[in-house]
């Protein structure tokens, strides 16, 4: 059994000859939508989400056009199968609107992922063309593919070439080590930065920039920048001079911002510095004086 879009749906692919192709397998986009967040159900709980539950995300990974997904996402929050929430998200500054399955998604995400268990699609292996189902697809690839993989590449073509969907696990591995790389070079940075024990206020503009253009995400930044000062922990007076370093520079122009007074809270924990000589060095008056 094929699964087949509706006819205005279908008219967009043309052969090279003119005429119209009919897509391998092609799912409306509600569906595909449906399909692709079930792939990330649970993880609202983690701190920074991916950016693959965004309009921007959810359209890239569908393979369509930001503005063809607003509505249906719209839509299917009205019905209840999705939740919309502003979150942080992994590599963004600013929180963002990202999308969740509620328990109604889930269901729906379940039938139709039993509807496409029957359904066959033409599939090139080398030279043999042959029918076969989502299953049997990914049994016959070496990579791990989700179903919004094949439905994507199936619906371009007219016959699904097993090479294709090889690379996309190759495509992955590709982003994963330019990811490995933008991390290895940002801590770097921050090496660089602390290595004399302080910050100036033109190193964070630096390394904030650095941060922004590498798209490293707020929790991955407080994780290496803590990693760093904790590496350079050496001893306990070296904990205090690090620690006098920071807060001068934070009291270059007079007082201690909000954003500074969360740096050195990090610093007091991850060097040990005691409330005594926190007081101390701050200069901060003691109680009842």
């Amino acid at each position: 059994m094929k699964i087949l879009a509706p006819r205005s749906q279908i008219s967009k692919y043309i052969c090279p000859d003119g005429k119209h192709m009919e897509p391998a397998l092609s799912l409306p986009t509600e569906k595909r939508i449906i399909l692709h967040l079930a792939d990330f159900w649970g993880m609202d709980q983690r701190e920074a989400v991916p950016p693959a539950l965004t309009n921007e995300g959810i359209a890239s990974a569908i393979d369509v056009e930001e503005a063809q997904v607003s509505t249906p996402l719209h839509n299917m929050v009205d019905e209840v199968s999705l939740e919309s929430t502003e979150s942080p998200v992994e590599g963004m500054k600013e929180r963002v609107f990202v999308y969740w399955l509620t328990s109604i998604g889930i269901e729906k995400a379940e039938r139709i992922k039993d509807e496409l268990d029957g359904a066959e699609i033409p599939v090139r292996i080398g030279r043999v063309v042959k029918k076969m189902t989502v299953m049997e697809i990914n049994e016959n690839t070496s990579v791990h593919l989700t179903i919004t993989d094949i439905v994507r590449v199936a619906a371009k073509v007219d016959i699904v070439n097993i090479r294709d969907l090889e690379d996309i696990e190759k495509r992955r591995k590709e982003e994963l080590e330019e990811t490995v790389k933008k991390i290895e070079d940002y801590t770097k940075a921050m090496m660089a930065a602390w290595q004399d024990g302080k910050m100036t206020a033109t190193e964070r503009l630096l390394t904030d920039e650095l941060r922004s253009h590498l798209q490293i995400a707020d929790e991955v930044h407080k994780e290496i920048e803590s990693d760093v000062i904790r590496s350079l922990s050496e001893s306990p007076l070296r904990n205090l001079e690090i620690y006098e370093n920071a807060v001068e520079v934070a009291l270059e122009d007079g007082e201690i911002s909000t954003e500074e007074a969360a740096i050195l809270a990090v610093l007091e924990k991850q060097l040990k510095i005691s409330k005594k000589d926190v007081v101390d060095i701050q200069n901060i008056p003691k109680e009842g004086k």
